[in-house]
């Protein structure tokens, strides 16, 4: 019997409610050559006999036992069963999508890296979100980084979002602490230091589930005085590690986050702990601040070296009162006070004589005035690029014009391509002191508009390809701080649009997660035509003519990369030389753009979708790497009814085709205004002829929803909407705030 390329480990106790979901979920991927092995952790509930069904049903599932060693034990039983050249890890009440492990594999045999962590949504009470944690560390896509280089990654620490080599978890020996906690910070630490190389990858590849009831999770149960103890025990066993095998700076970084993640959580929950808790604390938290340096101290948020200072003294009466000062505030950001011409945080006991804290305790460090930025448009005008938003430092006044400037850089990732810089116009905000939820500061002349123009990207009549990331930087009366442009506001901020100055050349601004950048790069391939040729999709392609010294191609191939998975399919196709271009005919079977039959298994309901498949579409000249087909402006996006499906021939958000198989989606495209304030919506759906439809409007910070009938004529379809009279419990009320 052959191995298995991939073995997953699931380790359960007591989780037979949701056990299923999560075996379903890997069962349904879309890479099959793996196994599963359930650990059974001493379970007295339903989850035996859960496991023990899919180990009848489907062979590639298989139940051992574990006599209580907690999670570290059970992941260490299942490691020693597996038989696979590679090892992920499942918790049993989370759940994998579909493409998990398609896509982490190929990561790793395209690298040859160590392992490859992807990002996590979490399933909680406010439906899916990204992991903030899993954030910190995943910031777009590296490949054969290492934590020295990447110290953000000291965040990556749990072992779910990952796929590992076997033969790099043997040679190191890597194995769980059992019978405790934080099992998966210490190896994973140690993991990121030993591997030689790691890879890091945006795309969303596993759910975490928060327990909204019943008994915590381990990362929930922050009041029980033995997690504290665990917790403790791996962070100093951690630092005991980096010593010997990593350099001290990387050290220093651990503690900090140690300080600023791992035990802030502990702190922040004193005010609900019992008074031996609160004894023991003390004792704990010291024994861990014993080996920290004051150069480390001083890294951290004012707050925080507040907090350990009380801690250090064992001052209760007024760490709890700074706890329960801190629970009082309407913000996060840290309210400051100039004294003899310097920044101090204005927190409490800051000019209390008896406690005598020193003044270095309130210096906020230079993170704590991060600048807040929201960007509220990217839109083109007359060939510039017009970027416009609201940007102020924290807890400084900005009432008037003179006491802000904000300058904008787009810093290039290549060498040998120039910085730019726009200095932007302040303007008066009306929102920016409401938006920041306090009214202490006055943050009037928040607003900020800037243009770069397309011809800045041009040298010598040379376009200069290349990225750039996207920079503020930020005065408030005196103070400077540099931010990231980032946090698109609802509307066209987040749909920039491209700009193509001459044929073949596009200035494109995008969003890598909520950060803005602006690439320049060259569109060699435009898509011309498609059209529904019996079974297949017909496609026309202009291809530019090659170089001067570059033969014409004899053939090529119209090549499609699944969205979300790592599946591609080539298609043969003609050339053709006519006119200025190169004109590439081909045929697209429609049977080969359904995602498949397989069950894929469960995911949140807030992450389901329709079944649908979408498709990247490139143009490969034989001889010549793959080109990005581009969709011109002027060419109309195409849909074709196939059955009770569709089939989309759409234009990407930053202007690439992409072909999608879905059921009919129903598509706005008009809306206006009457003089009585109702709004009308028109738009079409090619769905099932006399099927209803209905518009839902849905605030997830007011947690309600409205249901709007729809008007339906052939493939179009209407409604109106009343925002200032919405029926609310058989009145008519006003649309509440909110997006």
């Amino acid at each position: 019997m052959s191995s298995p390329r991939i073995s997953v480990v699931v380790p359960f106790y007591n989780n037979g409610d949701v056990l299923g979901d999560c075996l379903q979920s890997i069962a349904g991927q879309t890479f099959t050559d793996l196994e599963v092995i359930m650990v059974d952790d001493g379970s007295t509930d339903n989850g035996t006999e859960v496991a023990r069904k899919w180990a009848e049903s489907d062979p590639r599932f298989r139940l051992v036992h574990s006599e209580r060693g907690g999670p570290g034990g059970a992941r260490n039983r299942g490691v020693e069963q597996a038989r696979g050249e590679f090892l992920a890890f499942v918790d049993a009440d989370d759940m994998v999508p579909p493409h998990a492990y398609e896509v982490l594999l190929h990561t790793l045999e395209s690298s040859g890296s160590d392992f490859v962590s992807g990002a996590v949504n979490r399933i909680g009470t406010e439906g899916v979100t990204p992991s903030a944690l899993h954030a910190r560390a995943i910031k777009g896509r590296k490949i054969g980084t290492h934590v020295t280089k990447a110290p953000e990654l000291l965040y990556d620490i749990s072992v779910w979002n990952k796929l590992f080599r076997r033969s790099f978890w043997d040679a190191h020996g890597l194995y769980y602490p059992e019978r405790m906690v934080w099992e998966d910070l210490q190896l994973m630490t140690r993991a990121h230091v030993l591997a030689k190389a790691v890879d890091v990858i945006p795309d969303y590849i596993y759910y975490w589930r928060e327990r909204a009831a019943g008994e915590l999770s381990i990362t929930q149960n922050r009041t029980d005085i033995q997690n504290l103890r665990d917790r403790i025990t791996a962070l100093l066993a951690i630092d005991a590690f980096l010593r010997g095998h990593a350099p001290a700076k990387t050290l220093r970084q651990h503690q900090r986050k140690a300080l600023v993640n791992d035990l802030w959580l502990y702190v922040r929950d004193l005010y609900r702990v019992s008074d031996d808790y609160l004894t023991e604390y003390f004792g704990l938290v010291n024994s861990y601040l014993d080996q920290v340096g004051r150069r480390v101290l001083a890294t951290l948020p004012a707050t925080h070296k507040l907090a350990y200072y009380l801690t250090r003294r064992r001052m209760r009466d007024q760490l709890l009162g700074f706890l329960t000062w801190q629970l009082d505030q309407k913000v996060a950001t840290i309210p400051v006070v100039r004294r003899h011409g310097r920044l101090l945080a204005d927190l409490p006991y800051r000019t209390d004589r008896e406690l005598k804290i020193p003044t270095r305790v309130y210096r906020p460090y230079w993170r704590d005035l991060d600048p807040y930025v929201e960007v509220e448009s990217v839109t083109w005008q007359r060939g510039n690029l017009v970027i416009a938003g609201l940007a102020y430092v924290p807890s400084i006044d900005i009432s008037k014009r003179r006491y802000t400037n904000k300058i904008v850089i787009l810093r290039p990732r290549r060498k040998f391509r120039p910085p730019i810089v726009s200095l932007a116009s302040s303007w008066r905000h009306p929102r920016a002191t409401q938006i920041s939820g306090q009214e202490r500061y006055d943050y009037a002349w928040a607003g900020f508009r800037c243009e770069i123009s397309s011809r800045w990207f041009r040298v010598a009549g040379r376009w200069l390809t290349g990225d750039w990331d996207c920079f503020i930087c930020v005065r408030g009366h005196g103070v400077w701080r540099p931010a990231r442009l980032h946090s698109p506001a609802l509307g066209d901020a987040g749909r920039p649009g491209v700009l193509e100055p001459v044929p073949g050349v596009q200035v494109r601004p995008t969003w890598v997660g909520r950060q803005l950048h602006v690439g320049v790069l060259r569109t060699p391939a435009r898509l011309v035509s498609s059209a529904r040729s019996g079974d297949d999709l017909a496609l026309e392609v202009d291809l530019d003519p090659p170089g001067a010294g570059e033969g014409i191609p004899a053939a090529a191939e119209l090549v499609l990369a699944r969205q979300g998975g790592r599946t591609v399919q080539a298609f043969g196709a003609e050339m053709h030389n006519e006119g200025p271009a190169l004109r590439v005919r081909g045929l697209i079977p429609l049977a080969a753009l359904p995602a498949g039959d397989g069950h894929v298994g469960p995911v949140p309901p807030a992450a389901a979708g329709d079944g649908a498949a979408s498709w990247d579409l490139y143009l490969k000249p034989a001889g010549r790497g793959r080109i990005r087909v581009m969709f011109p402006a002027e060419v109309a996006e195409a849909f074709y009814a196939r059955g009770d499906r569709e089939i989309a021939v759409e234009r990407s958000r930053y202007g690439n085709v992409t072909l999608a198989e879905r059921a009919p989606r129903p598509v706005l495209d008009e809306h206006s205004w009457s003089a009585e304030g109702s709004l009308l919506l028109r738009g079409s759906w090619r769905g099932p002829a006399g099927a209803a439809l209905e518009l839902v409007l849905r605030c997830p910070e007011v947690g309600g929803e409205y249901v709007i009938g729809c008007r339906r004529d052939g493939d179009r379809f209407s409604a109106t909407a009343e925002p200032a009279a919405m029926p609310t419990f058989g009145e008519p009320l006003p649309l509440p705030d909110g997006p």
